[in-house]
């Protein structure tokens, strides 16, 4: 791993479906170099298949979080995030807001947990059927070119691209791709705040992905170097005292909405 590595990692988790032709133009580097670097990257496993992470509230289900020492088995899971400190941070999904507290209760009785927090919802109450079928088929390879896509569903390409893009500015999906993050040489941290609208201006040139639908939720952020992480949180929790953070040495979505979609 180089520093021109580093690069083209940070600039695949920023955006999913960026491009060749686009690293290539903002590292300035020949589109064939990029791609001999990203298919050894591929071949030496620090860079994975993506996943297609599609937002609960799109189901009509609200989601939430807790930190745990050990693991969780629960099909209500959709993501965990390991970190350094041994802590494992999940993601999970629930028909209600009670009924999220309720598996937040049933796990504490066997496991000893650190923090729950529950973020803004914005329940989704009328799902575009287009929408669904578009996220159907792109929940099956996320990296199908929308071209592919709007061939089978017989459509213009300038449709699905248009319902694709109102679907990430919605924060509805995202494509995630997968790093082996200890190989990367990146740090990967997440913070979890009720002031991510103040927060967003200090750190926008550092989030990964941001999950949260209003003002308060998860963000994934990136650093090139683990002793600025320090100082980032400081700052941070001048602005907000109660900011939960933890430096991510691993992760791994799983398709809740398998039998959904």
């Amino acid at each position: 791993m180089d520093d021109v590595d580093k690069e083209i990692l940070i600039l695949v988790l920023r955006n999913g479906s960026i491009t060749q032709r686009e690293i290539a133009d903002k590292l300035g580097l020949s589109p064939q170099l990029v791609n001999y670097r990203l298919r050894r990257l591929l071949s030496e496993g620090v860079l994975n298949k993506p996943y297609l992470y599609i937002h609960p509230n799109f189901f009509g289900f609200v989601n939430g979080y807790i930190a745990v020492d050990g693991e969780i088995d629960s099909s209500r899971v959709i993501a965990r995030f390991s970190c350094i400190d041994g802590v494992n941070i999940y993601e999970l999904y629930a028909d209600s807001v009670d009924e999220l507290r309720r598996y937040f209760r049933e796990i504490g009785i066997d496991k000893r947990v650190l923090v729950t927090f529950i973020p803004d919802q914005d329940i989704v109450t009328h799902r575009s059927m287009l929408d669904s079928r578009i996220l159907g088929l792109l929940s099956r390879d996320p990296e199908t070119p929308l071209y592919k896509i709007a061939e089978e569903l017989e459509l213009s390409r300038d449709t699905v691209v248009r319902h694709v893009k109102a679907l990430i500015k919605a924060k509805i999906m995202k494509v995630i791709p997968i790093i082996d993050i200890p190989r990367s040489g990146i740090t990967l941290f997440m913070v979890i705040s009720s002031k991510l609208d103040i927060i967003r201006g200090e750190v926008s040139e550092r989030v990964v992905w941001d999950f949260s639908r209003g003002n308060s939720g998860l963000m994934i952020l990136f650093s090139r170097d683990i002793g600025e992480v320090k100082n980032i949180i400081y700052n941070l929790r001048l602005i907000d005292d109660e900011l939960i953070f933890a430096i991510k040495y691993a992760y791994e979505y799983f398709p809740y909405y398998r039998n959904i979609i």
